[in-house]
């Protein structure tokens, strides 16, 4: 399926700065996924940071109505479900920060739920009550079955009744990710949280790796936010976070990493480095809390 990428911007998506630089030509898989649909792109795609905020972005990207009707048609578990469960899948921090932040009782939304391996944890370890808003119809069937509460439209939910919404592996697909983690403020009770795991653009398996970084590989990744952003971010207040790796399959053992070591002394500029072995974390968790938004007028 040929798809015209050709969605760029001329300004940061997270800080609006003009101020930017282009990195390069993204080197993208021959055989080309998104999701679970093959795909070829006509345009070559450009990654783009922001001097400012220290966030990047993908220019000549696929259009976020294309995107939607791919997530869609696609069989996202095909992909990324590996059959494990959340603790046996995830690093020990992420649970214990789930553990920390969430509520028994509490009413927990995943957007882009997959499978809903993270709310299985939630539900099973932490006894919340589990809703989940996920585009894949195939995703959806399997989430039913488990018993969450899956939610077509997320204008449908009542405002003030969610304790909690995770992101887990979404904000980076985000092509506008300030105005829809606002558009969330509504269903957020009262001092309600929003957790969000992502790719960290900033670490120094990327820096390392630069346009080869594994991460950019994905055409479904289109936005690489710093945490300079969610630190700022308008509606609210940072509560902290912790640096990680994505799953427990990309931790890299010490002699992995001396031998990566090794190579890049030997022959740093001829050596492709994907970012993998990781010589630390590539990701984090991070965690905000509802603010009270003064009406325009309000002292």
């Amino acid at each position: 399926m040929l798809i015209e990428n050709e969605f760029s911007l001329d300004h940061c998506p997270f800080c609006q700065s003009k101020s930017l630089k282009d990195k390069g030509k993204l080197e993208y898989p021959t055989d080309l996924l998104f999701s679970s649909v093959e795909i070829d792109l006509k345009y070559e795609p450009r990654l783009i940071r922001c001097l400012n905020c220290k966030s990047g972005f993908t220019n000549n990207a696929i259009n976020e109505s294309t995107a939607v009707s791919l997530y869609t048609l696609s069989d996202s578990s095909a992909r990324w479900n590996q059959g494990a469960n959340f603790l046996d899948s995830k690093p020990e921090i992420i649970s214990a920060f789930l553990k920390k932040h969430i509520a028994r009782g509490s009413n927990v939304l995943d957007i882009g739920a997959n499978t809903g391996e993270l709310l299985d944890f939630c539900k099973d370890h932490i006894g919340t009550n589990t809703f989940a808003y996920e585009l894949s119809e195939r995703s959806q069937e399997k989430l039913i079955k488990k018993g969450h509460k899956v939610i077509n439209c997320l204008q449908s939910i009542e405002k003030n009744t969610m304790d909690t919404i995770c992101l887990f592996d979404v904000v980076e697909h985000l092509y506008n990710q300030n105005e829809f983690l606002l558009n969330l403020y509504d269903l957020l009770s009262e001092d309600g949280k929003i957790i969000i795991l992502t790719g960290n653009i900033n670490s120094l398996s990327s820096k390392l790796a630069l346009n080869n970084w594994w991460y950019l590989k994905a055409p479904e990744h289109v936005r690489f936010p710093s945490l300079k952003v969610f630190k700022g971010l308008k509606g609210y207040s940072y509560l902290g976070h912790i640096k990680t790796v994505n799953s427990n399959g990309y931790k890299s053992t010490l002699t992995q990493k001396i031998k990566l070591i090794i190579k890049f002394l030997i022959r740093y500029k001829n050596l492709k480095y994907t970012g993998i072995p990781l010589l630390s974390t590539d990701h984090y968790v991070v965690a905000l809390k509802k603010q009270v938004l003064l009406k325009e007028g309000n002292d």
